[in-house]
């Protein structure tokens, strides 16, 4: 069994939809725990499906059991976890509820 053992590259993707409200509280709860992330703001309503349409083609979790996301609002929070058997896994949390229970925030601890 592999162990995590640092965690980098911590991004969160916000937007004024009508999920506004769950993107200022997800940023609050990084912001309270001392999590540093990048900040990745889109305002602007036009750029919202690409920016959906992007993070669809990506592919998320552990090599042996990758799967995809459809990704339709904000927030989203993706990071990169190391392993000791040297695997690098990209996560990813689609909403509040997931980012409050996600591994980021359980290993908060293991940014770097």
């Amino acid at each position: 069994m592999t162990t995590l053992v640092k965690i980098k590259e911590v991004h969160l993707y916000v937007g004024f939809t009508e999920t506004v409200a769950d993107c200022y509280a997800a940023k609050k709860l990084l912001d309270d725990k001392g999590i540093k992330y990048t900040l990745l703001a889109y305002h602007d309503d036009t750029q919202h499906k690409g920016v959906f349409e992007s993070l669809n083609t990506w592919n998320w979790g552990k090599v042996s059991e990758l799967h995809k996301r459809e990704f339709k609002n904000f927030p989203i929070l993706h990071w990169k976890e190391y392993y000791d058997d040297y695997e690098q896994v990209v996560q990813c949390a689609d909403g509040l509820e997931e980012i409050k229970n996600s591994d980021l925030i359980k290993y908060a601890h293991l940014i770097v």
